[in-house]
């Protein structure tokens, strides 16, 4: 532990269930949940023990100590490979905040956090801070649509503090301590059997994060808070990442989120050496910063404060994770992410058609090679309202035809060696069309 702050907890501690509620770990099964003997059925309207308040001159002593920078592990399901069993889920986790994990039930054991692996099977349980890679489950039914009052949320789902305690995610109904919900349950090897270690509130992220410890213990058949601290966290574990998928016929995909300070969110992306990648960010307030890192090559595409844009060749085959940091204060972003399909004309004059469908206030991005000098025609048909056409150069941002300029069609010379982009756009209702494309 990095140490203790003065005794705070004066408050009445109001219980919303019985305490055997609370004393259940975030996660379900046995693998995950803290082996912590359940405290006695609280008595509602407690009265705390009183903790003698340090004199000025402690408390500096008390405070937590500088520590090193907080690991944030953002959790991918992997495969961790063996024998699956058969068992299905039926709703979201109750343990994670995510539409994308699952409460799923195996051989009549509950299982919560469950994570997609995208073949017909999830992941149960896995615990980065221990190494525990989880248990593969064999669906037997598909997974079902998400509960759609789940919110994603970047909120961590397990804490490690500064001592080395885990702590998960409470869930249902627990606590109330001086108006601070109990967020997280701990496991404490050297706590008495007569006390439990919680987390009061949400941590807050930083360099080093932090978070509100308390201990809730028993005297003479009552329940109270003892004491509480701010403590420093050795690691936290959030996620799922958000897997970015493109719809049927699109080439981009955009995110719009609220970030809070100090914080990051995770986007995984699976993609093709030699595809080009355009992503950008925008703000209505704070700051950002993005990077993008190849998760197999470890290949860094930009890195923290180097930009809010980037734009190249994929190096290789794999996942790329595109994070989002917050810096200075909270933030509301929105993230696009472009992969244009790459055209192959001939340079014999020949037309090359391509078909699609556009939606309303959409883009369909594709991408040209070009040669300095050489001639292209370029146009798009639709049988309703006909969308609309432009084209810039990748490298140089150059317009040939500016989207202002609400055309169909083009024909020109390419004024320099480059790819050039070519943008189907709609601003009435969902449009098929037809793009035509021939070069010399």
């Amino acid at each position: 532990m990095s140490g203790r702050g003065p005794g705070v907890a004066r408050g009445t501690l109001t219980w919303m269930l019985a305490l055997s509620v609370m004393a259940l770990a975030s996660a379900c099964s046995s693998e995950t949940s803290p082996k912590e003997p359940p405290l006695p059925a609280a008595q509602p309207f407690a009265t705390p023990i009183r903790v003698p308040t340090p004199a000025a001159a402690d408390k500096a002593a008390l405070s937590p100590a500088i520590s090193a920078p907080t690991k944030v592990i953002v959790y991918y399901p992997l495969d961790p490979g063996g024998d699956a069993r058969d068992g299905s889920c039926w709703t979201n986790s109750v343990a994670v905040l995510s539409p994308d994990a699952w409460r799923c039930n195996v051989d009549n054991q509950t299982l919560d956090p469950c994570f997609d692996l995208g073949n017909g099977k999830v992941v149960c349980t896995p615990n980065p801070l221990t190494g525990q890679k989880g248990i593969v489950v064999k669906l037997t039914d598909p997974l079902p649509a998400p509960n759609l009052i789940v919110r994603r949320t970047s909120k961590p789902w397990l804490l490690q503090l500064d001592d080395g305690s885990i702590c998960n995610l409470a869930t249902g109904a627990t606590g109330v301590v001086d108006g601070k919900r109990i967020s997280y349950l701990c496991s404490a090897p050297n706590s008495k059997s007569t006390q439990r270690i919680v987390i009061l509130g949400d941590p807050k992220p930083g360099i080093v994060w932090k978070a509100e410890r308390a201990v809730i213990t028993t005297q003479d058949g009552r329940t109270a808070a003892t004491s509480s601290s701010t403590v420093l966290l050795r690691a936290v574990v959030k996620g799922p990442a958000q897997r970015v998928l493109f719809e049927r016929n699109t080439t981009s995909v955009s995110f719009q989120r609220t970030i809070q300070e100090g914080d990051s969110q995770d986007f995984v992306l699976w993609a093709f050496a030699g595809q080009t990648m355009i992503v950008g960010t925008t703000t209505t307030e704070g700051q950002i910063t993005l990077s993008i890192v190849g998760r197999t090559t470890g290949d860094e595409l930009i890195s923290n404060g180097k930009g809010r844009h980037w734009q190249g060749k994929l190096p290789a085959t794999q996942d790329y994770r595109i994070r989002v940091t917050a810096r200075g204060s909270a933030a509301e972003y929105r993230l696009d992410i472009t992969i244009p399909a790459t055209l192959q004309i001939p340079t014999g004059g020949q037309p090359t058609t391509v078909t699609g469908r556009v939606k309303p206030g959409q883009k369909v991005l594709y991408l040209l090679p070009g040669v300095a000098g050489q001639q292209v025609a370029v146009s798009v048909a639709s049988p309703g309202r006909g969308p609309l056409l432009a084209i810039y150069g990748l490298d140089d941002g150059v317009y040939l035809v500016p989207d202002m300029a609400r055309t169909t069609s083009w024909a020109g010379v390419l004024p320099q060696n480059q790819d050039y982009v070519i943008e189907v756009g709609s601003e009435g209702a969902a449009s098929d069309y037809t793009l035509q494309i021939a070069a010399r």
